[in-house]
Order: structure tokens, then sequence, then C-alpha cells
């Protein structure tokens, strides 16, 4: 079996230095957990966000992950004037 990569406690993997994205320390996918304090909302909204198909998530396996950059994304598209 392969390696698995190295995980904080929220379940995240942190991001190479030199990668795209954020700082060189933010994680490429974070948990539901993590989201909802990302977007500053409850899980369980992120929960029925993710439930809709309204928010972005990355599946591997049986897990659910989210994409800080693509949550960033996703609120700005809904702020004043977007949906």
């Amino acid at each position: 079996m392969g390696e698995r990569p190295i995980q904080d406690r929220a379940g995240a993997v942190p991001q190479a230095e030199g990668t795209q994205g954020g700082s060189a320390t933010e994680p490429i996918l974070v948990s539901a957990d993590e989201a909802a304090r990302l977007l500053g909302i409850s899980k369980r909204l992120v929960a029925i966000l993710t439930a809709s198909g309204e928010l972005p998530v990355v599946r591997v396996r049986r897990r659910t992950l989210y994409n800080p950059a693509a949550l960033r994304a996703w609120a700005a598209a809904r702020q004043e004037g977007g949906r």
C-alpha cells in the first residue's frame, strides 16, 4: 500500500512550499470543521450546503473535503450583487 500523507489535527494535508495557493502553510484540502471555520458558518450549514450541491467539494474515497481557494471563490461569488 502507498504511504499516507501527514495530516494535521483537522485532517488537512499541508501544501508544499512553492505550490499555487496561499501561504506555504495553507492546506490543499480541509475538513468540514475547518471549512465551516474558514467560511464563518456552522458545520451543520456546511453539511446542508454540501448535500444540496451548492458548496464545492473534493471527494477522496469516503471523505468529503474542501479546497480553501474554492471556498473563497464560492463566498466571493455570493457577495452583494451575487447570488
